[in-house]
């Protein structure tokens, strides 16, 4: 579980935002995907090596 602490990070803060207490931009937006991405992409990597 402790393998996906951001997209922890990254759905408080997506519900922060479509719930309207965090102020939504295109830089966190961008940063949030990105995050999720990258998570992605390492578990992707773990998994075929």
């Amino acid at each position: 579980m402790r393998r996906l602490g951001g997209l922890g990070a990254s759905l408080t803060v997506a519900y922060g935002m479509f719930s309207g207490t965090e102020p939504v931009s295109v830089a966190k937006v961008l940063l949030i995907v990105g995050l999720i991405a990258c998570v992605i992409g390492l578990k992707l990597v773990h998994d075929g090596s």
